[in-house]
């Protein structure tokens, strides 16, 4: 059972060893389900694979789509897909796109199957997410649920998956992806997941000219790869200024409170820790350092006076420093955002202040960081 599983999804990540186990429980009963999942997670693949794993493997596997169903044949459509499936399993698409009153009379179809009763057929349904009807689980049978990872869910299974791919379309090209494409292939946000990478993987095998794909042809071929390369140099060099003497020892400390982490001298003392986290919250916001003293219960000059004790810096100075690693942030993985955003988002109210104190800590104006990285 388990190698016809592993034939059925590349990897072996956490994410998919528990959605393996599951399907081994699921298989062994045969109450209805729900199999839910972004696009592209492999929906169809689960309800084969629970049917071949179970005792009605023999049997039919009858797969439709409810949005293909004329709404007032609906019910006789069911009932023929049903017949067919004798035995077996009755696999429905987007069963929530059928209007309430259809839902309602296959209710009563399954509340009767289902209870108390030898069932003649197993069935499994999805939903559509652009229908919200959930009267489908309002049902007294015994409707079990399983939910799908995304891709983003189990990052680690991407290269086995180019594997299974690299096999599946060696008839149109045999590729062989370079090292360096493979930091860019794990950030990519894959639309559609699984099936967005299949997608880009045939694409790829007819258009390359080259057997070997390396990270300058990634880019040349598939410009959307850009963005997620911008990003990478942007974390590479931990916010770009490494040696900006302005910005200094500080500007990392900015740097581990923008990714919500309390730096270990702060750990020294409580009241520091707690400031902190109320900056970390409220940095684009108009904050003073009286509220970070209430919040960390104790006066405004001994919050002062402890900043430049354990962190070697001002609130004010901490505060600006925040908001200006922020905007850099934006300015690279959002490229199409306004730099007047950009300054209301960071807590710039005032777009001349902002562009003053950019300036004067990255020593370049907004607009010419930007440029300097696209």
């Amino acid at each position: 059972m388990e190698s016809e599983l592993c034939s059925q999804w590349a990897g072996c990540s956490p994410a998919l060893v528990q959605l393996k186990q599951q399907l081994n429980r699921l298989s062994g009963v045969d109450f209805p389900l729900i199999i839910k999942g972004e696009k592209g997670t492999g929906k169809g693949l689960v309800a084969a694979a629970i049917h071949r794993l179970s005792q009605r493997k023999s049997a039919p596997f009858i797969s439709t789509c409810c949005l293909v169903w004329e709404h007032k044949d609906a019910v006789a459509q069911f009932e023929a897909c049903y017949q067919k499936a004798l035995g077996g399993t009755l696999f429905i698409k987007n069963i929530n796109a059928l209007p309430e009153q259809i839902l309602i009379k296959l209710q009563r179809f399954w509340d009767r199957e289902y209870i108390g009763q030898q069932i003649q057929v197993r069935i499994m349904c999805t939903l559509s997410p652009r229908h919200e009807n959930g009267d489908l689980l309002e049902s007294s049978a015994p409707w079990l649920s399983v939910c799908l990872p995304q891709l983003k869910q189990r990052i680690e299974d991407i290269p086995a998956l180019f594997w299974m791919l690299k096999e599946k379309y060696k008839n149109i090209q045999e590729l062989s992806i370079d090292n360096e494409c493979w930091p860019l292939l794990l950030s990519f946000p894959w639309q559609d997941n699984v099936k967005g990478v299949e997608r880009f993987y045939a694409k790829l095998a007819v258009l390359s000219e080259q057997k070997q794909v390396s990270r300058t042809l990634l880019l040349q071929l598939f410009p959307e790869f850009e963005s997620v390369a911008i990003k990478q140099q942007y974390l590479a060099v931990n916010l770009l200024d490494e040696s900006g003497p302005k910005l200094g020892t500080r500007r990392s400390l900015a740097s581990t409170l923008l990714e919500k982490q309390i730096p270990e001298c702060a750990l020294q003392h409580v009241a520091v820790s707690r400031s902190l986290e109320f900056i970390m919250q409220q940095f684009n916001e108009k904050i003073t350092i009286e509220h970070a003293a209430q919040k960390a219960c104790v006066s405004s000059p001994h919050l002062s006076y402890l900043f430049r004790k354990h962190l070697g810096v001002s609130f004010k100075k901490l505060l600006l420093e925040l908001r200006i690693e922020q905007s850099k942030k934006l300015l690279v993985t959002e490229p199409d955002m306004q730099i007047t955003q950009i300054s209301h988002e960071t807590g710039f109210h005032d777009l001349s202040h902002f562009e003053k104190t950019f300036r004067k800590l990255v020593g370049v104006k907004p607009s010419q960081y930007r440029r300097q990285l696209h």
